[in-house]
C-alpha cells in the first residue's frame, strides 16, 4: 500500500494541468442502464452513459450518491457521481485518465475475504461491507479496474492496474473538480485504496484522519476518524495570508484623534502635546513618527502631524494636506509621484504614501489630518522583535516618546471641567453602529471592538464637533478599506457626509486648527492659546500704550468663532481698518498722532485719556443684517505727575526724573542755562552771579507733543532742599509769571512737551547762597493752543463733547476759569 493516502494534501484545489480547456466534452450520445445486484449481467460501456447504481449507493464525501455518468472521450475518461464532466461546473468525479476505451460495470454483493484486506490497508473504515460496485475497462492494452466498495455510510476507492511502468501513474479523487486524494500505482505497487467517505468544507474534499490546507485564507481543515471538521488557523495574530497559502506579516494600525488601536487591536489614548513614534525599526532606519496636540479643550490630545523616515529621505505630512519632503514643500495631486522609496499621492480624501523594498510594496500609509493609517505586511522576514512604538505596543509611551522633537512643556497636564452637553450614553450607542450592517461585513477581518472603545472614550469627553461624530466611524470604514474590504456607501448609514478632507489645502497658524463652523472649515483656536481670553471673555490682550499711539491686537480665530469678519471693522475713522498677520493669526488695531483715527482725547486732574472704538459698519442703511453690530472700545491713560517737585541748587547740574504714571513711562527732565539760546548749561563749575538771567527748561521724553503738552503750574525757590520749607519765594503762579517780580518771564508753557522761562538769580537775605528750585507740573489734553496759560482775567470759550472731549472754539459754553488758563478740564 502507498503510505501517502494519510499525508496531509499540500496540493488542495490545484486543477489537473491536463483536463481538456474547453467547457464540455464533445456532443456525446448518452445511455442509461440499470444494474442490480449479483445475478445481472455487467453492463458494457462504449460511449458516455449515466448507469443507476441504487442497489449499492455510494457515500462520497459526505454526499450519497445512487448514479454514476460515465464520461467516454479522446481527451479524458471520467467517472462522476453528479452530472457528466464539464470543466465550468464543479463536479464529482473520479478521473481515470487519457487512453482508457469500454468498459464494463456491475454491483455485487459483499466479499468478507476482500473486507479484511480493505480494513487492514484503510485503517480508517470501521463499518461492514455491503456491496461492490465493479467497473472494469482497458487503457494502454492493460486491463484496469475500479471498485467502489460500500460500507454503509463509509466507502472505498480500490484500483487495480498492473502497469509495468517504474514511475508513478496517479488518478484524481475529484471533489467539487479538485483534487482531494489521489490513487497512485506503479509496476512495484499495481494497486492503490483510498477512503472515500471523509469530511467536505467549503467545497473541499478531506479524507479522513487528514488535514489539507485552504491556501486562499490559510486555513488548515482536520477531517478526524468520525468525520468531524476542525478549522486551524495557519496565520497568527501578527500575520495575514498572501492568498496562495504563505502567511505574511500582516499590521494594521490606526491613530485618530487622541487613541492609538495597535497591531494587536489593543488601545490606547495619548494623553500630552508630545511626539511619539508610532512604528519603528533602528535595524532598517524607517520610523513613522506622530504629534500631538490640542484643539478645542486643553486636556484632549490629538495627532497633528506625521514624520516619516525612510533611507536616504525624510517627510513630513502636516495639517491641509500639506507634505515636505526635507523641508520643501511638495505639489502633490492624484498622480502618483515617487520618491526615493516611497510612492507618494493626493486625492480628496487625505494623502496615500507606500514604502517598497526590493521592489515589493511592504508598507502603505493614510493620513487626513485627524486620522493615520499604517497598513504593513510581509515584515515577518524582517524581525518583528525589532519594530517598536506605539502601533506594536499602544501603552509603550516612555519607550516611543520623541523627546528631542518634543516641546519641555508638552507634557505639562491641563484640566478643565467636564463638559456638560455630552450625554455619554447617546454618544456610545452612536459608536456602536460598527457592530452594524454595512461594518458588520468587515468584522472578520478587522475587529470593530477598540475602535468602539477609541469612539466612547473620546466622545465622552469631547464634543461632538470638527466632524468628530463620523471620524472613528470613518478611520473603521478605511482599515477595512485598506485590508481589501471595501464597505462602500457607509457613510450613507451611518448619516454622515461621504469621505474627503474638508480641511484640505487650508493653512492654520502655529496657535489655531482647523475644524468646522456652521458647516465650513475654518481655523479655530487651539485650547492652551485661547483658554484665557476664554476665560476672560475677551478676543486678545489690553491695549499697548507707547509714545503718542495705542495698538489692540485680536486673535483671528477668536474673531473667526464669534462670526466676526475683521476685514470689515475700522476704528473711528473708517479709513483706519484692522491689519492681519497672516502667520501669526492675529487682527491689529492702531493710532498714533501722525493717524491719530479720530481718537478722542479727554483729561482730568489726575489723568489723561485716548480712546478709539473699534466698530462695524453701520447697518442701518441695508434691509437687514444678519451681523451683531460690533463696537471694542480701548484706550490709553497717562496719570498727571501728581505736582512732582523738582529741586536744584542754582550752581548744580540738571535733574532728571523718570516718572512712571499709569499705564505710560515717560522722563522729566529740568535744566538751567545761562544763555537764551540755552546751550550753555550750568553745571557745578560755573559761576552764576546775582542778577544774573537764568533759564530754567523743563521736558518730557516718551509722550507725544501733538497729544498732550506740558504745563508749568507754578515754580518757587528755598534756601534748603525740602519744598516746604521756608523762607520761600515764588517765581511763577497758575502757569502764569509773578506779578511781584517783572524779572521772571515765561517764555513757552503748554504748547508741547517742552516748557521754559527765565529769571533773575537772587538770594535769601542771611542765608548760605545755596538756591533750591522747586515746580509743580501738569499734563493736557491738547486741542490747537487750548493748553497755554492766560492771565486769570481773561474769559475762553470751551467745546465740550457729547459726554466728554477735547476743548475747542467751536462750542457755546462759556466757563470762567479764574487763577487758571483753558484746556486743562479738572
Amino acid at each position: 500500500a502507498d503510505t501517502r493516502r494519510d499525508a496531509p494534501h499540500q496540493q488542495l484545489r490545484s486543477r489537473s494541468a491536463d483536463w481538456p480547456s474547453s467547457n464540455m466534452l464533445p456532443p456525446l450520445l448518452y445511455m442509461c442502464a440499470a444494474i442490480t445486484l449479483t445475478g445481472a449481467a455487467p453492463v458494457s460501456i462504449t460511449e458516455s452513459t449515466t448507469l443507476s447504481i441504487s442497489s449499492c449507493p455510494i457515500t462520497f464525501f459526505e454526499k450519497v450518491y445512487t448514479e454514476v455518468y460515465v464520461n467516454v472521450s479522446s481527451t479524458r475518461y471520467y467517472i462522476c457521481f453528479d452530472g457528466f464532466f464539464d470543466s465550468s461546473l464543479k463536479r464529482d468525479c473520479i478521473e481515470l485518465g487519457r487512453g482508457v476505451s469500454g468498459g464494463t460495470l456491475e454491483v455485487t454483493n459483499a466479499f468478507l475475504l476482500k473486507e479484511a484486506v480493505i480494513k487492514s490497508e484503510v485503517k480508517t473504515i470501521t463499518e461492514g461491507m455491503v456491496c461492490t460496485v465493479w467497473f472494469s475497462a482497458v487503457k494502454g492494452g492493460t486491463q484496469l479496474t475500479l471498485l467502489l466498495h460500500s460500507f454503509g455510510n463509509q466507502s472505498v476507492a480500490d484500483l487495480h492496474y498492473p502497469t509495468s511502468s517504474q514511475i508513478p501513474m496517479d488518478f484524481q479523487v475529484l471533489v467539487e473538480q479538485y483534487k482531494a486524494a489521489t490513487l497512485a500505482v506503479q509496476s512495484s505497487d499495481t494497486d492503490d485504496m483510498v477512503d472515500i467517505s471523509g469530511c467536505r468544507y467549503a467545497g473541499i474534499g478531506i479524507v479522513p484522519n487528514t488535514n489539507t490546507e485552504i491556501p486562499e485564507n490559510c486555513q488548515v481543515v482536520s477531517c478526524s476518524l468520525n468525520r468531524t471538521v476542525t478549522l486551524t488557523e495557519k496565520c497568527d495574530a501578527w500575520d495575514g495570508c498572501n492568498g496562495g497559502g504563505v502567511c505574511v506579516g500582516k499590521y494594521m494600525c490606526t491613530v485618530t484623534g487622541p487613541t492609538v488601536v495597535d497591531v494587536l487591536g489593543s488601545v490606547s489614548s495619548v494623553e500630552d502635546r508630545c511626539s511619539y513614534a508610532l512604528i519603528r525599526n533602528n535595524r532598517l532606519k524607517i520610523e513613522i513618527q506622530g504629534s500631538f496636540r490640542e484643539r478645542r479643550r486643553t486636556d484632549v490630545s490629538f495627532l497633528d502631524s506625521l514624520t516619516v523616515t525612510f533611507p536616504r529621505i525624510e517627510l513630513h505630512l502636516e495639517q491641509g494636506g500639506r507634505v515636505l519632503k526635507d523641508g520643501v514643500l511638495l505639489d502633490l495631486n492624484s498622480t502618483v509621484q515617487n520618491f526615493e522609496m516611497i510612492d507618494l499621492f493626493k486625492d480628496h480624501t487625505g494623502v496615500h504614501a507606500s514604502a517598497k523594498f526590493q521592489g515589493v510594496t511592504v508598507m502603505s500609509l493614510f493620513f487626513d489630518g485627524d486620522t493615520a493609517q499604517i497598513y504593513a505586511e510581509d515584515l515577518v522576514q524582517y524581525g518583528l522583535q525589532y519594530f517598536s512604538g506605539l502601533c506594536v505596543n499602544s501603552s509603550s509611551f516612555s519607550d516611543s516618546k520623541h523627546r528631542q522633537q518634543s516641546s519641555s512643556s508638552c507634557d505639562t497636564p491641563y484640566t478643565e471641567p467636564a463638559d456638560s452637553t455630552i450625554n455619554c450614553t447617546a454618544v456610545t450607542d452612536r459608536c456602536n453602529l460598527l457592530m452594524d450592517a454595512p461594518f458588520s461585513s468587515c468584522h472578520e477581518e478587522i475587529d470593530p471592538a477598540p475602535y468602539i472603545t477609541a469612539c466612547s472614550d473620546t466622545l465622552c469627553k469631547y464634543p461632538e464637533v470638527d466632524g468628530l461624530r463620523c471620524q472613528f466611524l470613518g478611520a473603521y470604514a478605511k482599515a477595512c478599506s485598506m485590508n481589501n474590504s471595501t464597505l462602500e456607501g457607509w457613510w450613507s448609514e451611518a448619516e454622515c457626509p461621504p469621505p474627503t478632507d474638508s480641511c484640505q489645502d487650508q493653512l492654520c497658524s502655529d496657535g489655531a486648527f482647523c475644524g468646522e463652523l456652521d458647516g465650513d472649515a475654518v481655523c479655530l483656536c487651539r485650547g492652551t492659546k485661547s483658554s484665557k481670553y476664554r476665560e476672560s471673555g475677551t478676543l486678545g490682550d489690553p491695549a499697548v500704550c507707547s509714545e503718542g499711539s495705542a495698538t489692540v491686537t485680536f486673535l483671528g480665530c477668536l474673531l473667526r468663532e464669534k462670526g466676526i469678519d475683521y476685514s470689515v471693522l475700522h476704528l473711528n475713522d473708517e479709513s483706519c481698518k484692522g491689519e492681519r498677520d497672516e502667520g501669526n493669526d492675529t487682527v491689529t488695531f492702531s493710532f498714533n498722532s501722525t493717524n491719530p483715527c479720530g481718537v478722542v482725547v479727554t483729561a482730568n486732574d489726575s489723568h489723561v485719556t485716548y480712546e478709539n472704538t473699534i466698530m462695524s459698519p453701520n447697518a442701518s442703511s441695508g434691509v437687514i443684517t444678519r451681523q451683531d453690530q460690533i463696537s471694542i472700545d480701548f484706550s490709553c491713560t497717562q496719570v498727571q505727575p501728581e505736582m512732582k517737585t523738582v529741586g536744584f541748587r542754582v550752581k548744580d547740574s540738571s535733574v532728571v526724573q523718570h516718572i512712571r504714571s499709569g499705564t505710560l513711562n515717560y522722563t522729566l527732565t529740568m535744566k538751567a542755562f545761562t544763555d537764551a539760546g540755552r546751550t550753555t548749561l550750568v553745571d557745578p563749575n560755573t559761576d552764576v552771579l546775582l542778577n544774573q538771567k537764568v533759564w530754567v527748561e523743563l521736558e518730557t521724553d516718551g509722550l507725544d507733543g501733538n497729544l498732550v503738552a506740558l504745563v508749568i503750574d507754578s515754580c518757587w525757590a528755598t534756601s534748603q532742599s525740602s519744598p516746604t520749607s521756608t523762607p520761600s519765594y515764588d517765581l511763577i503762579l497758575n502757569g502764569c509769571e509773578n506779578p511781584d517780580d517783572r524779572t521772571v518771564d515765561v517764555e513757552k508753557n503748554g504748547e508741547g512737551t517742552l516748557s521754559y522761562f527765565a529769571f533773575k538769580m537772587f538770594d535769601f537775605s542771611g542765608k548760605s547762597g545755596e538756591v533750591y528750585l522747586h515746580c509743580e507740573l501738569q499734563l493736557c489734553a491738547k486741542k490747537d493752543n487750548s493748553c497755554i496759560p492766560f492771565p486769570s482775567s481773561r474769559i475762553v470759550q470751551v467745546a465740550v463733547r457729547e459726554g466728554g472731549g477735547l476743548p475747542g472754539p467751536s462750542s457755546d459754553v462759556e466757563v470762567q476759569l479764574s487763577s487758571a488758563w483753558p484746556g486743562v478740564i479738572r
